[in-house]
C-alpha cells in the first residue's frame, strides 16, 4: 500500500467512527481514540536491549539442562483380562425342555374356560 492509499484508509476509518449524529447508545461506547485501528499496523513493542551474559534466544534453543527435561509418564499397567464363564452347550432340544419347564416363562392363559 503506499502512504496516499493508507492516509484514505485511515480517514475513512475516522469518519466511520465519529458519526455526525450521536446516539444515547454512544455514550456506552469507548471514545473513538481509545479502541485500535483496524488499518494501521500497532507498534511494536519495546524490547529492553539484553544486558551483558544475558544468553540470547538463539543460545537457549542449544542449551539444554537436565532439570528442564520432564520425564515421561509411565505406561498403564496392561488391562487383566477376565474370563468369562460360559454355560456347558446344550442342544436345541435340551434348551427348549428347560425353557418349558420353567413355568414363570410363560404367559399365563387369558382365556382359561376354552
Amino acid at each position: 500500500m503506499t502512504p496516499d492509499s493508507q492516509d484514505l484508509y485511515l480517514a475513512l476509518e475516522r469518519a466511520v467512527r465519529t458519526p455526525k449524529e450521536r446516539l444515547p447508545i454512544d455514550a456506552f461506547l469507548p471514545p473513538p481514540e481509545a479502541i485500535v485501528s483496524a488499518v494501521q499496523p500497532p507498534e511494536p513493542p519495546r524490547v529492553a536491549a539484553p544486558g551483558p551474559g544475558t544468553p540470547t534466544d538463539d543460545e537457549l534453543l542449544l542449551v539444554r539442562r537436565p532439570d528442564d527435561e520432564t520425564p515421561e509418564p509411565a505406561a498403564p499397567p496392561p488391562r487383566r483380562r477376565v474370563k468369562k464363564k460360559t454355560a456347558p452347550q446344550q442342544s436345541l432340544e435340551e434348551e427348549i425342555a428347560e425353557f418349558m419347564s420353567r413355568g414363570a416363562a410363560l404367559a399365563p392363559d387369558p382365556d382359561p374356560e376354552k
